[in-house]
């Protein structure tokens, strides 16, 4: 895209409306999956799927299909505020955005070591942007999530309740 203004080099962050919706609404955690998939993109592995299959099949970028497997990202949860241009604090992230995209079954991540490692499931992601999930198929999961006794403590409050009706809108 061609713009009126000359803009400096640097990443940025793009609200894409179809990852929101693939989030069943919620605008934060469609923008850390948007984040998500930038790095994905930016990965060496990704990287290295599409210079081979251009060597392979001698085609253009835009010609690549969408990558099929998962692809891991190593990453503190300040580097991704950071990244991210603080818009939002940690807690929101791993209060709303992380759990809802592990029900969603987008991503799973590992908290064991300092630098969390976030799997990002590319055909679940594609899925879900082809087809946004429904409300009432992802609360279960959240709710289990809950209930398990080895979630991650810092996830457990994954939603709002709002009397019986449970809103993952932000």
């Amino acid at each position: 895209m061609e713009w009126a203004i000359d803009f400096p080099q640097e990443e940025f962050l793009i609200a894409r409306p179809c990852l929101r919706r693939a989030c069943l609404g919620n605008h934060i955690a469609g923008l850390f999956l948007s984040y998500l998939l930038y790095q994905a993109s930016i990965s060496k592995e990704f990287r290295n799927y599409t210079k081979l299959y251009k060597q392979q099949y001698g085609c253009a970028n835009e010609d690549v299909p969408g990558f099929d497997g998962d692809i891991t990202i190593y990453k503190t949860q300040q580097e991704i505020i950071q990244g991210m241009n603080d818009e939002f604090s940690d807690r929101t992230l791993r209060d709303t955005a992380i759990p809802l995209l592990i029900a969603l079954g987008y991503i799973d991540i590992d908290t064991s070591d300092k630098t969390n490692s976030y799997t990002i499931h590319m055909p679940q992601i594609q899925t879900g942007i082809n087809n946004p999930p429904k409300r009432e198929d992802v609360l279960p999961k959240l709710y289990d999530l809950i209930k398990d006794r080895n979630a991650f403590r810092k996830h457990r409050r994954l939603f709002r309740e709002k009397g019986n009706d449970c809103s993952m809108e932000q």
